[in-house]
C-alpha cells in the first residue's frame, strides 16, 4: 500500500506484482497503471518515455495464489531457471535514467544482481537497497556502494520499513518551492 501510495514512475516487478497493482488501483483510481511484460517491454518503453505509470512484470503474473509461475523471486530451484537474466536494452535506459529503490531482494537473488548490473554508476542518481538487517555485512554494503553506487537501507523489523515508507512518502508528495533568476544577453 506504501509503495503504491509513492509517486513512482515505474514499478519493475519479479514477484508478489499483483499486490502493487490492486493497491495502486484503489489509491489511484482516476490513472490506471499500465500492465506490461518482457514481451511487451517497447510498449511499456513508449509509456516511460510518455511519463506514464506502469508496471512492467519481468517474470510474469506472479502473486500468492499462482506459486507454479517461474520465477526467481519464488525460490525455484536453479536447475529449472533460465542459463541468465539478460536484460534488454530498454530496462538498462530505464535504470539508466531514474533514481531507482530496490525492494525485496536478498544477497543471492540473481533478480538483484542481473538489475545492479545495469543501473547508471554516476553519482548524479540515487539508488537505494531496502533489506533486512540480517541480510548483509556491512562489507557487502560497502561493496555494493563503491562498485555500483547503491545505497543499502537496513531496517530491524517491518515497523521500521513501514516507518521509512511513510517516511519516503511524505517527502515525495511535500511540494518543493524553487526559485529560479533568469540571465540572458538581448543577443541571444
Amino acid at each position: 500500500h506504501l509503495l503504491a501510495k509513492i509517486d513512482f514512475r515505474a514499478y519493475l516487478t519479479t514477484g508478489f506484482d499483483e499486490f502493487l497493482e490492486i493497491e495502486y488501483k484503489d489509491i489511484n483510481k482516476s490513472l490506471p497503471l499500465s500492465k506490461y511484460y518482457k514481451n511487451s517491454i517497447d510498449e511499456a518503453f513508449e509509456a516511460y518515455q510518455m511519463e506514464e505509470p506502469f508496471i512492467l512484470k519481468l517474470h510474469g503474473d506472479v502473486a500468492e495464489s499462482s506459486p507454479d509461475t517461474l520465477t526467481l523471486s519464488n525460490r525455484f530451484a536453479k536447475s529449472r531457471l533460465p542459463e541468465a537474466i539478460d536484460y534488454p536494452k530498454q530496462i538498462r535506459e530505464l535504470l539508466t535514467d531514474l533514481h531507482t529503490v530496490f525492494v525485496g531482494f536478498e544477497t543471492s537473488d540473481l533478480d538483484l544482481e542481473g538489475l545492479k548490473s545495469v543501473v547508471n554508476k554516476t553519482d548524479e542518481l540515487h539508488r537505494w537497497l531496502l533489506i533486512p538487517h540480517s541480510h548483509f555485512h556491512e562489507q557487502v554494503a560497502e561493496q555494493l556502494w563503491q562498485n555500483d553506487k547503491i545505497i543499502t537501507l537496513h531496517y530491524e523489523n517491518r515497523v521500521q520499513l513501514t516507518l521509512f515508507l511513510r517516511k519516503l512518502e511524505e517527502v515525495s508528495t511535500a511540494l518543493q518551492l524553487l526559485e529560479v533568476y533568469l540571465s540572458y544577453v538581448p543577443e541571444d
